[in-house]
């Protein structure tokens, strides 16, 4: 028999139920600090690639097909997350980004079920919206915080399909008589954090632990009905039960209109093959933000080099001169544009990506992708920069600025990697080296 009088427990188990018994005292202490927030907002955990994808989905489906007002955070984990120009496609709609890494303490993990426990506990709102990035809402979540059901609880979850088993041993590690009734399922949720911080403390306390606490649940959601359960704290369950569509569970409004379409096992894809979803609705208007994304970012987290004073400004003029030829000598010439956060650009498709670097004291231009240089320039005056051939038998690259675009005539509209033949060429010549 254990200290507790629990049998089985290890001694992880006995640790954590003893500690959980200490927070959910502290959190009853808690309070949230009302300096500097807001009254209403929406918070979408979305960092890396993937899911900054499906977020410009939720984001235009908000702001363009709903006209949602609503401020909007983005919460992501670290640099390695959001790139200066994924977070400056998000300010263009009026989303901010926040890395969560400010937040949490040196030591815990943190993923994407931990975060948006994290991003709740200390977002900017007073009533709060949390939507999955991978969720489209088809009505503006600002109803939420006037209907009947958030207003008398200030907490409002929706069913998941399962629920937590009788026989976990979670309820005696936390001390919760077990509840005959659905899991949350937390692709959304609307919260009052005035009158539930105590509940969202006591949530990221189980998170901040999810090495041993979600060995017996599935992840943030099942934190969030415990913490509420463990406090006694005031919820309203919305009673239409979750709607399946295949990879997608549909959400209601509490009075039975379809509000959510949480497509967690159908993630939306920038490249490649969308298939329809049976019974979706607003398809075509995601599939259209999905192709406005394609024109504005090449599906890549890139972080740039460090930049000295003197490179700063080489980084100005080329952004500011925007519009250059690039001559492969023998071949033919292109029009290529140099876009703030170091995307580059041809015919209106992003195809690469440009930085600035130091080779022995003298600045050069970069062109690569996946951080991968596969060109290097070296500056010829004001308006030229010149690639010399990396190998004998290849061309060399010339780049000049191009004061009238039009004297360039596009070729079409081409989004293949401006890189392919580079590629080719590299792969040839090391074909040669290997037999030599």
């Amino acid at each position: 028999m254990t200290e507790s009088g629990i049998p089985g427990l290890s001694a992880a188990e006995e640790d954590f139920r003893a500690s959980f018994r200490e927070a959910v005292g502290e959190a009853r202490d808690a309070s949230l600090s009302q300096a500097g927030l807001l009254p209403r907002g929406i918070v979408i955990p979305a960092g890396g690639a993937r899911m900054f994808t499906c977020a410009w989905v939720a984001v235009r489906m908000l702001r363009d097909y709903l006209g949602s007002k609503l401020p909007i955070q983005i919460w992501y984990i670290g640099p390695e997350e959001m790139s200066s120009a994924m977070s400056a496609l998000m300010a263009s709609q009026q989303v901010e980004t926040i890395d969560a890494r400010q937040y949490a303490d040196d030591g815990v993990e943190l993923g994407g079920f931990e975060l948006k426990s994290l991003a709740l506990l200390k977002c900017s709102f007073r009533e709060v919206v949390l939507l999955d990035a991978d969720n489209v809402p088809l009505i503006d979540p600002a109803v939420l915080f006037e209907d009947a059901a958030f207003l008398e609880t200030g907490a409002v979850f929706w069913p998941d399909l399962v629920s937590i088993a009788a026989s976990s041993r979670i309820w005696d590690l936390c001390g919760v008589s077990y509840r005959a009734m659905p899991s949350f399922e937390s692709g959304q949720l609307a919260i009052d954090r005035t009158r539930h911080y105590p509940a969202l403390a006591l949530s990221w306390f189980m998170n901040r632990n999810s090495r041993l606490v979600y060995q017996h649940i599935y992840g943030d959601k099942d934190c969030f009905l415990l913490a509420w359960l463990a406090l006694g704290q005031s919820f309203h369950l919305v009673r239409h039960g979750a709607k399946r569509l295949y990879g997608c569970i549909c959400q209601h409004h509490p009075d039975g209109r379809r509000m959510f379409q949480h497509r967690c096992q159908r993630k939306w894809k920038l490249f490649g093959e969308n298939p329809g979803i049976s019974g979706f609705a607003a398809e075509e208007a995601c599939l259209g933000y999905l192709a406005e994304l394609r024109t504005l970012w090449n599906g890549r987290v890139f972080r740039p080099p460090a930049c000295d004073g003197e490179m700063q400004l080489i980084v100005e003029a080329l952004t500011a001169q925007r519009h250059f030829r690039l001559e492969t000598v023998s071949i033919g010439v292109e029009h290529v544009e140099f876009h703030p956060h170091n995307l580059l650009v041809r015919n209106t498709a992003p195809v690469g990506t440009w930085w600035l670097a130091r080779e022995a004291g003298t600045v050069v231009l970069e062109l690569g992708d996946d951080h991968v240089t596969q060109r290097q320039f070296m500056r010829r005056g004001l308006r030229e920069w010149r690639s010399t051939p990396p190998y004998a038998d290849t061309q060399e690259l010339i780049l000049t600025a191009e004061d009238d675009p039009s004297a360039l005539a596009p070729e079409g509209h081409n989004t293949q990697s401006i890189f392919s033949s580079f590629k080719s060429w590299q792969r040839n010549y090391d074909r040669v080296k290997d037999a030599t």
